[in-house]
């Protein structure tokens, strides 16, 4: 959480907020959405699992809200990448 990672760098919550979007171009949660997103991508394209199954794997709760999210970033639907 951001209270823990704020005392472990030594900074109030709003200094590291502020520091971590001047770097990365977004606040921490869009940033570990991205992440499991673009993570998403890799094992779709492996062709071993599922929408669904990617959907848990990368920490969504249904495979709806993951391709909900899925489709906002890439603009296409999960399937679309299965082989």
């Amino acid at each position: 959480d951001i209270h823990g990672l704020a005392r472990m760098a030594g900074a109030s919550e709003s200094t590291l907020l502020r520091a971590f979007k001047r770097e990365l171009g977004c606040a921490p949660g869009a940033y570990w959405r991205m992440m499991r997103l673009d993570e998403s991508v890799v094992l779709l394209e492996s062709g071993r699992l599922t929408v669904s199954e990617v959907a848990t794997r990368v920490g969504y709760e249904n495979a709806s809200a993951f391709a909900h999210a899925f489709q906002m970033r890439f603009g296409r639907s999960p399937s679309e990448l299965l082989p």
